[in-house]
């Protein structure tokens, strides 16, 4: 499923030779996955010899913090 993420990414968000993929946040399940997504699109990248500019890339885990801005420090 990973591969077929990066190819749909790589269509929708590549202009000329830049792939910017910063203004994205993309949620996985698990850090396996988080890892892989991460080594696929660097490595597509390097193979179309893109620009490119990473997504961030968190676990569902660390979601939370990317809906809100905490009213006080935890």
């Amino acid at each position: 499923m990973l591969p077929q993420a990066v190819e749909r990414l790589r269509e929708q968000y590549t202009a000329g030779d830049v792939w910017d993929l910063s203004q994205l946040l993309i949620v996985l399940p698990s850090g396996q996955a988080r890892r892989r997504l991460i080594e696929l699109l660097a490595a597509t990248a390097q193979a179309d010899g893109l620009l490119y500019y990473p997504p961030e890339v968190v676990t569902v885990g660390g979601l939370p913090e990317h809906l809100y801005t905490a009213k006080q420090q935890f």
